[in-house]
């Protein structure tokens, strides 16, 4: 493995399989996991919690680093709050296995996609969904927020990625460029662009103005399996299951490939000069990290 990435982190995190991982994104300090033995723990703050009866699929946190939001393999969602170290909402309304779950970037909402084929909005003050969306023709893998709030993105193993207007409440755009299940799917956070990334082994650029595909990536025989934006720069850093490549687009060049032997990458955050990287094998999970310039 290139020695510019180091491991930081290594433990036996749960009895079972980890199924789920996110790192918060406002200070990096904060790890939250889940797993088939149906408990979710907080990494630093060093507190572990129970309160699932299924397997946790999916979990995420707030930007103030206050709430996170699991979502199980029941369809279940539930909130905790992590200051009263407790539970404080039990949402249902998938029919099936929660598979992603964000945050707004404003605003006390968040969105959650199913195997059901529908992902939601949800109002965390209160105790049901108040949007749903439905289109997609399989199980949704993936979903982003955009940077605005406006929009939210899902990907699905139908191949394909739509994009709804969250305000109206209705289908914009869908795009089915894929031949594969999509994987990943992420908004620019200082240009109106949006990158997806999925099973045949690309990654494909939009432009959000005109809702163009404008640029691919070629396939290489390996799996994008998470992709991010720079904070600053035009270029995306996505993971494979052999490497971490840095692309540009218009015209897409690839800057950088640094084999890893990483497995089952679940999150990766990307500051200007670091990006962080969470992944599981089994019942262990690693966090590297890796010093960047671009």
């Amino acid at each position: 493995m290139d020695n510019r990435i180091s491991k930081i982190y290594n433990v036996v995190a749960h009895s079972s399989k980890v199924n789920c991982m996110k790192i918060s994104p406002k200070s990096g300090n904060i790890m939250i996991t889940g797993g088939d033995d149906r408990k979710i723990k907080l990494w630093i703050i060093g507190k572990l919690k129970k309160g699932h009866s299924t397997p946790v699929e999916c979990v995420t946190i707030d930007w103030t680093e206050e709430i996170v939001v699991a979502g199980s393999s029941s369809g279940t969602i539930k909130l905790w709050d992590l200051e009263l170290e407790k539970v404080i909402r039990t949402l249902t309304g998938h029919q099936s296995n929660t598979t992603c779950v964000e945050f707004h970037p404003f605003g006390d909402f968040f969105a959650s996609g199913s195997s059901d084929k529908t992902a939601k909005i949800w109002d965390v003050r209160r105790k049901g969904y108040i949007q749903t969306y439905m289109g997609h023709q399989k199980s949704i893998t993936c979903l982003s927020i955009s940077p605005d709030g406006r929009w939210i993105a899902t990907g699905s193993e139908d191949n394909s990625v739509k994009i709804w207007d969250m305000t109206a409440g209705k289908l914009i755009k869908s795009y089915n460029d894929h031949e594969g299940p999509v994987t990943s799917i992420v908004f620019n956070p200082s240009e109106f662009t949006m990158a997806s990334a999925s099973c045949d082994g690309t990654i494909k650029y939009y432009d959000l103005q005109t809702f163009d595909m404008i640029d691919t990536t070629l396939s290489q025989g390996s799996i994008p399996n998470l992709i991010r934006f720079h904070p600053a720069e035009d270029v995306t850093f996505g993971v494979y299951n052999d490497s971490l490549q840095t692309y540009s687009w218009e015209p897409t060049v690839c800057h950088d490939k640094i084999y890893t032997n990483w497995t089952n990458v679940k999150d990766m955050i990307v500051s200007e000069d670091k990006i962080l990287c969470g992944s599981t094998d089994q019942n262990i999970i690693s966090i590297w990290a890796e010093n960047i310039e671009v």
